[in-house]
């Protein structure tokens, strides 16, 4: 084989594996990405899980100090580890995009349920 051929092959092969490296490489970088922004994506939905469940302790908090004040009884309020728990499964739950609607529902049905149970067994102490 002549060098010039020989320098043209080995330029070509050089050239598809550099190909194939920038693909590979490409790849590698989209999926990093789509993974950081979903974990971002779930950080996110458990911020508003922790907002929405501190917004449902102090209105639930405030319901009891009126009916107190009103009734002068005592009025127990559920733990706020309660309402944090069920802010967060709300969230993921409405964050979670591949859910079905009645799956949704049933998911959300589920959290009133708990909120319920803590409710009562607050109640009860």
């Amino acid at each position: 084989m002549e060098p010039i051929v020989v320098t043209a092959l080995v330029s070509i092969v050089a050239s598809v594996f550099g190909l194939i490296g920038a693909v590979i490489g490409s790849r590698i970088a989209a999926a990093a990405a789509d993974r950081a922004a979903k974990a971002a994506e779930r950080r996110h939905f458990r911020e508003l899980g922790l907002q929405f469940a501190l917004v449902n302790f102090q209105t639930c908090m405030e319901i009891a100090k009126n009916e107190a004040a009103r009734h002068h009884v005592t009025v127990e309020v559920p733990p706020l580890k309660a309402f944090v728990i069920q802010g967060i499964r709300i969230m993921e739950t409405v964050g979670d995009g591949s859910l079905t609607q009645a799956e949704m529902i049933r998911r959300i049905s589920e959290s009133e349920d708990f909120a319920k149970g803590i409710s009562r067994a607050a109640q009860k102490k």
